[in-house]
């Protein structure tokens, strides 16, 4: 049996072992804009003091057990840019919660998982309500709130951060890690996801998704007219590059955690992820659409389906049915609205497609 916190840890060693604390990094470096700011407003060394002692400032962290006389010996940094542009945000820092929260984010948005769940024996029992990593388990247990909120900080962030003279800001990693956990965070909800969305939780370019939609190849998700992607569309995708399907659902069901907690629950994947939806081949034409529940047209007040070449057409009611006289036909032909005009012609299949029945049915209401 492969339990629950089975899958759990093995995620997150991974996750340890690659990650490089990027968005940490870029977090402490864009702080260099108050010496910008400072180097604007004053012609002397204000701005390489202020750096200098900011350096100790987020080194040392709360304010409590500090002495203020330590500051007065440390000398300006004529070289504060340089200092900056390389200091690390992770050992030069106290790690305050920004950082940790990015840190979660980020194991989130890869590997489905909260690093907060790796909870050492003994470290919720303790009676203190201000219990930091209480605190931080039970912020967790609405897992898309806070994904949403610690997301919302990263934008005001990007907002006040430094931009270059392209009017961009130097925050990659930290905007990617903030896109990541919000295309996770929508999928994990059902709801339709944009081509770069799809790109970014699938670990490829957007521009490389885009060419395997063009091209139909196998797996490439169906794209609804209003370029959205459904659920059911992506999943074919995502088995394909190995995606981890999130878990958070299933560890706070266990909700409070203890330090075996998942030990003795088998770990159940999503049964829609794996090969027991129902399968089907349509027919595509030259521009890449393909035949589907949605082609539906009223006809004497019935909705139905218009098959056939012109002057010998059927009409017929069921998709299932409509699309066995389709295969049998030497070349399929059917009616479907023309994607400039909206005026419904024949158009003929050129090849067939592989694609899951709940994927079709996701454009019967395109």
């Amino acid at each position: 049996m492969v339990s629950i916190r089975d899958t759990f840890d093995e995620r997150l060693e991974e996750f340890r072992a690659e990650y490089e604390f990027n968005p940490q990094d870029e977090v402490i470096r864009s702080l260099s804009v108050i010496g910008e700011m400072l180097d604007l407003v004053f012609i002397g060394d204000e701005a390489g003091m202020t750096m200098a002692v900011l350096e100790k400032v987020i080194a040392k962290g709360r304010r409590e057990g500090w002495d203020w006389a330590e500051l007065a010996s440390v000398q300006p940094d004529e070289n504060w840019r340089e200092t900056w542009s390389k200091i690390d945000g992770w050992d030069a820092s106290s790690t305050p919660p920004f950082l940790d929260e990015l840190h979660d984010l980020s194991a989130f948005a890869k590997y489905g998982i909260v690093t907060l769940w790796d909870i050492e024996p003994g470290a919720v029992d303790m009676a203190s309500t201000e219990n930091h990593i209480r605190h931080r388990i039970d912020q967790v247990k609405n897992l898309p709130k806070w994904v949403q909120g610690v997301c919302a900080k990263i934008d005001q962030f990007e907002r006040l951060a430094l931009r270059n003279e392209g009017g961009k800001t130097e925050l990659f990693h930290l905007t990617h890690v903030r896109d990541h956990a919000r295309a996770r965070i929508k999928y994990d909800a059902g709801e339709t996801l944009t081509v770069g969305e799809l790109a970014i939780l699938s670990g490829v370019s957007t521009k490389r998704l885009q060419n395997a939609i063009y091209a139909r190849s196998e797996g490439a998700p169906t794209v609804s007219k209003s370029g959205l992607i459904s659920t059911d569309a992506c999943k074919r995708w995502l088995e394909d590059r190995d995606y981890k399907a999130s878990i958070w659902k299933d560890v706070i069901a266990l909700y409070p955690l203890h330090p075996n907690w998942g030990r003795n629950t088998e770990y159940q994947p999503d049964q829609e992820l794996l090969e027991h939806d129902d399968y089907l081949f349509v027919p595509v034409d030259k521009d890449g659409s393909i035949f589907h529940p949605g082609l539906k047209r009223g006809l004497g007040g019935e909705s139905v389906f218009r098959i056939g070449p012109k002057g010998g057409e059927d009409v017929v009611a069921n998709f299932d049915e409509a699309l066995s006289r389709l295969s049998r036909m030497q070349t399929p032909r059917w009616r479907r609205p023309n994607k400039d005009s909206g005026n419904w012609g024949i158009v003929s299949g050129q090849s067939w497609k592989r694609i899951r029945r709940s994927e079709l049915e996701a454009l019967s209401d395109d």
